[in-house]
């Protein structure tokens, strides 16, 4: 019969791919157990804190124009509040003549402060100080508050900052020069020339470069190529500063002028350093020609100077207390530009404040919500078939009790109902996957037969406290296999395959299915494979497969070739996606069957968890935690941030980015970026718990249905007063997810997301077991779940059975051939 060869095939194919099945399962989990915790948001470090100027002329038509500038902060000095408002205005002032740098050494003496006090007077308007709010602090009431623009260079940062703060100012603000970046041995009297890729870059690759040009040394100011007859040479002098910016120097004798890689229209910051490297030229035979290359102006970051702190208690000698920031060379261009301009009439102020973020960004409540609704749906649809099974004979007994004919309604799997005559007995037949089962409505006389046209029973896989042993060595022997060999793009690889059948599975199919039923379009086989257990491939699926594993080309590519992908829309959303189609099949394959076993594997993934986060970086060579490391493809970048703005793409700013088994949000409204991640082993884990519940739960409703309709009915009105157990473990997975969120942002480091979901989750179901009395049942194989596999599926003796009949008809078959 029709019936029997799908069914037997179906269970013939079951039996010979059921060992690959475990291998596939066990593997699949400990991948996407290696992302099984939080990860803290990245922040960003530099610029980090911004500057509004504000501009007051009542001669203009805009009598009040403000713009901002971006700065980065030091780790010696205080952060000012986010908010603008928070913050004072101040007048900005020039340091003193006799100290230009602010590199003087001890307190500046009260004719130095002076001085100073005078200068402001000078150099701001009355209208100015006035709109300058006054210190209240130490008591100097009348004292204006005002911010030094100090030029970067022959002292420490740190020095500067507190420098400024010995004069009385409340703020300093140091700016980028060129001629910072040279230096001057006293020793041997010799410049000290800018260091290459630091400071400059001259390189040209693959038809792209930075920019360069070969200056005349005669065009610079009080510069000699060649030393005296001492051998000494003159320091740099600053006023070539000029001569080495904007449409100079370096445009006039731009190396390949004309073209492409012309200097100006190559280099970024439009300026250039000398590098100290000379060479001659025909056109220039009277003299050497120096080489300049383009100049890096980015922001960097504000350390502090070790000599200035005690080495005991590691504190400074002498602290600081007011904001230090650094502004790039363009930047103060366009602050002095615009001070310089000022009239008689205008006033000019600054604020000083660090750059707002949210400090509980929405994006950490929306990873939250996907978590526990992907975990309740995929938890919620491995139970479909008994759900199925359930409205089968709940719709089934409703037309029964309608028919006065003494005729029965057969439902099969395509929800059509077809017309079988009873003789008269009050029975009711449903078929239900696989089967026809004949219910008496009193309860008392069930049998089942095979039905023609079944669907066989979905392949699974039942865990067993093997498993869990299997599932440590798989996840430990992968994460070290990682954190050693550093094969990430592999993992991708894998992940990417891997998601594109799950979404071909979950979403394309389906949804071309119901296009094609919505049109009358009919699907037939566009090519068979003979191939393996391929077969016959309809049109449908073809186009589900070009469809499903085309988006993870274009995913994989992605991750492949940008630079932190996870800002794209397309990459961050298909990520999601492929997520939550790789946790509906993974929990519709993988079942537990008692809390036994669910208590034995997540205690290990538990323990496991702790083990590789916390415990690891004591036994690792610098205190690495592999699982955070592994996590972060490597961990966070090696190289200096400072470096890393200049170079994102450099094998050492490398890292960081996380492997792609997770969930991810980008930060809402955050500057420094960044995503909210969750790991899909923080979710498949504890929805094998979940699963669990849903189907004990779907399960006493199916078994309930098989029986008389009051029996059902009063089965339902239970259930609707709090008897199931699939509700209270989604709540306890939400209360854990929300305590795993808390704790990153508590301790500010990753946490194992398991040691706050698996006491939330087992631990209701254990206490709600305990308190009905079931929590022995639920502990082994539940009665239940046993009563609901016959009725979908009869015995296992059927099954075994058919598996016998199947494989003699296959020997004969041989035979005959």
């Amino acid at each position: 019969m029709t019936g029997n060869k799908q069914l037997r095939t179906s269970a013939r194919n079951t039996s010979s791919a059921h060992q690959q099945m475990k291998m596939k399962c066990i593997l699949l989990t400990a991948l996407l157990t290696l992302s099984s915790h939080l990860l803290p948001t990245a922040e960003a470090i530099l610029p980090t804190a911004a500057i509004d100027i504000q501009i007051n002329d009542p001669t203009m038509p805009d009598p009040s124009t403000v713009y901002t500038l971006l700065a980065s902060q030091g780790n010696f000095a205080p952060m000012p509040p986010m908010d603008s408002d928070l913050n004072p205005k101040l007048v900005p002032l020039l340091p003193p003549q006799d100290d230009p740098l602010l590199c003087g050494t001890g307190t500046p003496s009260l004719e130095q402060k002076q001085r100073v006090l005078s200068a402001l007077k000078d150099d701001a308007t009355t209208a100015a100080i006035d709109t300058a709010r006054r210190d209240q602090s130490d008591g100097g009431e009348g004292k204006q508050k005002f911010a030094f623009l100090v030029p970067r260079g022959s002292c420490t940062f740190q020095e500067k900052a507190l420098t400024a703060q010995k004069y009385g100012a409340s703020g300093v603000i140091i700016y980028g020069t060129l001629s910072s970046r040279y230096g001057y041995n006293e020793t041997t009297s010799h410049i000290i020339y800018p260091q290459e890729y630091y400071d400059y870059d001259c390189s040209k690759k693959k038809g792209k470069g930075f920019g360069k040009a070969y200056i005349p040394a005669s065009e610079l100011i009080d510069f000699d190529t060649t030393p005296a007859a001492d051998g000494r040479s003159k320091p740099y002098n600053s006023a070539n500063d000029q001569l080495l910016a904007g449409d100079n120097l370096c445009f006039r004798y731009s190396d390949y002028k004309g073209s492409f890689l012309a200097f100006e229209k190559q280099c970024p910051s439009q300026q250039c350093l000398l590098t100290g490297n000379t060479t001659t030229s025909d056109q220039n035979p009277a003299g050497a020609l120096m080489e300049a290359c383009c100049a890096w102006d980015t922001h960097v970051f504000l350390y502090h100077d070790d000599a200035m702190y005690d080495p005991e208690t590691g504190r400074p000698y002498e602290p600081i207390n007011i904001p230090s920031f650094y502004i790039t060379m363009e930047e103060s261009s366009t602050l002095l530009n615009t001070l310089n301009a000022r009239s008689a009439s205008t006033e000019v102020t600054l604020t000083m404040y660090s750059r707002w973020y949210p400090k509980y960004n929405v994006a950490t409540v929306l990873i939250w919500a996907v978590g526990v609704f992907v975990a309740a749906l995929a938890s919620y649809l491995s139970a479909s078939e008994i759900h199925h099974a359930t409205k089968m004979i709940q719709n089934g007994s409703a037309e029964q009790g309608s028919d006065d004919t003494g005729s029965t309604e057969s439902i099969d799997n395509s929800g059509n109902d077809t017309q079988s005559s009873n003789n008269g007995s009050p029975a009711t037949t449903v078929s239900m996957r696989g089967y026809e089962r004949v219910v008496d409505e009193t309860g008392s006389n069930e049998t089942a037969r095979e039905h023609r046209g079944a669907i066989p029973p979905e392949e699974t896989l039942e865990l067993t406290p093997l498993h869990a042993i299997f599932f440590l060595v798989f996840s430990s022997a992968g994460l070290l296999t990682l954190f050693f060999f550093k094969i990430y793009n592999v993992v991708k690889i894998f992940y990417a395959f891997g998601c594109s059948g799950a979404i071909m599975q979950c979403i394309v199919i389906p949804s071309y299915l119901f296009i094609a039923k919505k049109l009358n379009i009919r699907d037939r086989v566009a090519v068979t494979i003979g191939c393996g257990e391929i077969g016959p491939v309809t049109v449908i699926e073809l186009l589900a497969v070009i469809t499903s594993y085309g988006l993870g080309g274009v995913w994989l590519y992605i991750a492949f070739t940008c630079h932190h992908p996870d800002t794209i829309l397309f990459f961050w959303v298909m990520q999601d996606i492929m997520g939550m189609c790789m946790c509906i099949m993974f929990l519709k394959t993988m079942k537990l069957n008692s809390i036994k076993v669910a208590s034995i594997l997540l205690i290990a993934a538990f323990f496991y968890d702790i083990f590789f986060v916390f415990v690891t970086p004591y036994l690792t060579k610098g205190g690495k935690s592999i699982m955070v490391d592994v996590a972060t493809s490597g961990g966070p970048p090696t190289a200096d941030p400072s470096w890393c703005e200049k170079y994102p793409d450099g094998p050492e700013c490398q890292g960081g980015d996380p492997l792609p088994m997770l969930f991810t949000i980008p930060r809402i409204n955050d500057y420094a970026g960044g995503s909210s991640l969750l790991g899909l082993g923080d979710i498949v884990l504890p929805g094998l718990l979940l699963s669990f519940a849903a189907r004990y739960d779907a399960a006493k409703k199916l078994v309930s249905a098989s029986h008389s309709p009051s029996s059902r009915r009063m089965s339902s009105s239970t259930c609707r007063s709090g008897c199931g157990y699939f509700v209270p473990s989604v709540i306890g997975y939400a209360i854990g997810l929300a305590m795993a969120n808390v704790a990153v942002y508590v301790m500010r480091m990753g946490q194992p997301a398991l040691l706050y979901l698996v006491p939330c989750c087992l631990g209701v179901i254990v206490f709600l077991g305990w308190k009905r009395g079931e929590l022995s049942d639920l502990w082994n194989t539940p009665k239940v779940l046993l009563s609901c596999d016959q009725i979908l599926y009869g015995t296992m003796e059927e099954k075994e059975e058919l598996v016998r009949d199947e494989q003699d008809t296959l020997g004969s078959t041989r035979e005959l051939s």
